[in-house]
Order: C-alpha cells, then structure tokens, then sequence
C-alpha cells in the first residue's frame, strides 16, 4: 500500500516517481505505444483505400484490378485489414 500511495503522491505533485509505478508504468507505456501504431496503421489504410478510389479506368487496369475489386477495398471500414 505504501508503495502505491507514493506514486500517486508523485503523480499529484506532478512529477511520476518511475521507481513508485515499477512494471504498471512500463504496460500502460507498451499499451500506448501499441494503439498509437495501430492508429497509424488504420490511418494508411484509410488514405490508400480514399486513393483506390479514386483510381481513373486506366490506372486499375495498369494495376491488374477492377472497378468492382476497387469499390469493394475501398468500402472497407478502416480497421478490417
């Protein structure tokens, strides 16, 4: 108890005791690094499906798909892979 008691102590004061948080700082760290990278992941998976879309005949048939395979990646929600 005295040890968390000592982290909050510091938190408030605004100044985190690293020491105090031990292993519960380094997972929300990890955590926040890992839903930052998966945002920026669905980020450029949204700008390449806005760009697909808007693709002219020619540049779908130069990359081998079709308007129907187009529209149907770029109707995907951001977060489906």
């Amino acid at each position: 108890m005295r040890r968390m008691s000592r982290a909050f102590t510091s938190l408030r004061a605004g100044r985190p005791n690293a020491g105090a948080l031990g292993d519960f700082g380094e997972i929300v760290k990890r955590a926040a690094t890992a839903v930052y990278a998966w945002l920026r992941q669905c980020r450029a998976r949204a700008a390449e499906r806005h760009a697909l879309a808007r693709l002219t005949e020619r540049d779908l048939r130069d990359i081998g798909i079709s308007r129907s395979e187009a529209e149907s990646e770029a109707e995907k929600s951001f977060w489906h892979r």
